[in-house]
């Protein structure tokens, strides 16, 4: 199962747990319910839309190939008054290939779900 399959089926148990309609999520998320249905069946979901689903449905830490991690907003006063989106690691773990897309209020990070044996501990 891929990374995105993961947080996918994780994203759609803790909606389901909160007795909570993909509507319901998709207002508070002020997401379409079209959408948060495709991030649910597995469409990769960029990473500010992630920090607001896991905010609505009070579930910030996700879990991928056994290792967790936490993903959150943080508001910080610089110029552009930007939000900025904080992930948190509880454990180091290495991939083979990772991908770091920056654009103007979008970071979008893939992996590719291999992980890297020859890494170092």
């Amino acid at each position: 199962m891929t990374a995105t399959q993961q947080i996918a089926s994780q994203l759609k148990a803790a909606r389901l747990a909160k007795g909570l309609s993909l509507r319901g999520v998709s207002a508070l998320a002020k997401i379409p319910a079209s959408t948060l249905e495709g991030y649910e069946s597995g469409s990769t979901i960029p990473a500010e839309k992630l920090a607001r689903i896991a905010e609505v449905l009070e579930h910030p830490t996700f879990e991928i190939d056994h290792y967790r991690f936490t993903v959150s907003r943080v508001t910080q006063e610089i110029p552009s008054h930007a939000d900025q989106l904080s992930l948190d690691f509880t454990r180091e773990y290495s991939y083979a290939k990772a991908v770091v897309k920056i654009s103007p209020r979008k970071i979008t990070i893939l992996l590719d779900g291999r992980k890297n044996d020859s890494a170092v501990s």
